[in-house]
């Protein structure tokens, strides 16, 4: 039967080194797989979450100074204040649609395309009601105005925003799940490579003790076999 014991002493080193080599390898590929998961966590909360809520708030933030900005035109004011005003508005208008158009290449999933879809959609109601309300500004219709302002600018402006803040909330937790995927893959992986080592170096103790017990075993029966060898020489030597 063949044994460690009937191996060359050469094989049994390059065995040892290669059983070594093949527990390094396995240990460095599975570290190698849970890093690309938590990778995977990382990139996602930096590429996708975290831009998709700054995005959304700068878009809110836009549509809120709008608002303000409206509420601050006074009908009876015949100065240039009111158009400085209306340009203010329609530059940030503009910044406001940049930046929910650049949103849609961050959707991550039917949910947030749902939300996304909705808020474009109380973009565009509360687009048409106040461009409804600076045409009555425009043709002296101060009581229209004023009612079309709070009766329909105010309320479609608060269901955008709401619809917004909504989708933030939704980007909000996705980067949660993602978070606490990465950190309990963080604290599984450290613990299961620490088992891993543990096992890896017990094996690779067990295989060097294996392979210098039966290398010195082997040198032992070489160095009898050499001793008698001279013994029976030498007698032979005498008896000449």
């Amino acid at each position: 039967r063949m044994t460690m014991n009937n191996w060359t002493i050469s094989r049994r080193v390059i065995a040892g080194f290669a059983a070594m080599l093949l527990i390094i390898v396995t240990l460095g590929v599975f570290a190698l797989w849970r890093l690309m998961g938590l990778a995977e966590d990382i990139v996602y909360v930096a590429d996708n979450s975290v831009p998709s809520i700054l995005t959304l708030r700068e878009a809110a933030n836009i549509s809120r100074d709008n608002l303000i900005l409206l509420l601050q035109i006074d009908p009876s004011n015949t100065t240039d204040r009111n158009s400085v005003l209306e340009q203010k508005i329609s530059t940030n208008g503009a910044r406001r649609d940049e930046l929910i158009k650049s949103y849609e290449s961050l959707i991550s999933d039917a949910e947030d395309r749902r939300l996304y879809e909705e808020i474009k959609r109380t973009s565009d109601v509360a687009r048409a009601s106040r461009r409804r309300a600076l045409e009555l500004l425009k043709e002296n219709k101060v009581d229209e105005f004023r009612k079309v302002q709070q009766e329909e600018v105010i309320p479609e402006y608060e269901k955008y925003l709401k619809a917004i803040d909504l989708d933030i909330d939704y980007n909000e937790k996705l980067a949660r799940t993602y978070a606490d995927h990465g950190k309990k893959s963080v604290l599984f992986s450290v613990r299961l490579i620490g088992v891993a080592l543990g096992v890896a170096s017990l094996v690779a103790f067990l295989l060097a003790w294996q392979v210098i017990r039966s290398t010195n075993r082997a040198l032992k029966d070489i160095t009898a076999n050499l001793d008698r060898g001279a013994l029976q020489t030498a007698s032979a030597a005498r008896q000449v």
